[in-house]
């Protein structure tokens, strides 16, 4: 038994990266990705306790995601609702 095929009336709605900005989105992801890449460099060449390196990786992802998701909801248009109990079709 697949629980994701026995779901029912499941809404989703898709990113449409077709009518993206994507020169926005590319341009505001690497602007606030950088300082980000930057602490990495940082945390892989200095000595530092590995608990230390452990928080900071998982403050490092935290803040990947929510850039990312952020200038996706800002330059990445949603489109029209996809529901599963129809076969992936248009409602």
């Amino acid at each position: 038994m697949n629980l994701l095929h026995d779901r029912v009336n499941i809404q989703h709605l898709p990113w449409e990266w077709d009518k993206a900005d994507t020169c926005a989105y590319y341009k505001e992801t690497a602007s606030k990705l950088y300082p980000l890449l930057l602490e990495l460099d940082r945390l892989n060449s200095c000595d530092t306790d590995e608990t230390s390196i452990h928080n900071s990786i998982d403050k490092l992802y935290e803040c990947i995601v929510f850039i990312l998701t952020y200038a996706e909801k800002q330059f990445v248009p949603k489109g029209s609702k996809i529901s599963t109990n129809s076969g992936g079709m248009r409602n």
